[in-house]
């Protein structure tokens, strides 16, 4: 999407990452806006989250959120703010906070 940079914030309109677990399960991150601040190297704001897994053992999860962080150098997305997690075989659960792990394939929250 389009790209702006204000002082030290570049932002990102319609930013979109996937890519595959160790084990080779697909995952999909997309959100409507992401905000890098380069004086943090690894870590972009992400605004309205919309994120998808394939689950160990079959099926998908899928993710929202109004807002969460992506720490690109460990590829965990800390979701923050009105989570919902719903999988192909009827779960869904509202969650104050979670953490994706997009590269080992988890989603864990306390």
């Amino acid at each position: 999407g389009a790209v702006s940079m204000a002082g030290s914030k570049v932002t990102m309109e319609a930013p979109r990452l996937t890519g595959y677990t160790a084990d080779n399960r697909f995952y999909r991150v997309t959100a409507t806006r992401a905000e890098h601040d380069i004086t943090q190297a690894n870590v972009v704001a992400l605004t309205a989250i919309d994120s998808e897994m394939q689950l160990e053992g079959g099926g998908t999860a899928r993710v929202v959120s109004a807002t969460g962080l992506l720490d690109t150098k460990t590829g965990r997305v800390e979701l923050n703010q009105d989570v919902v997690v719903t999988t192909s075989g009827g779960q869904s659960g509202e969650l104050g906070h979670a953490l994706v792990d997009t590269r080992a394939g988890t989603i864990s929250s306390n």
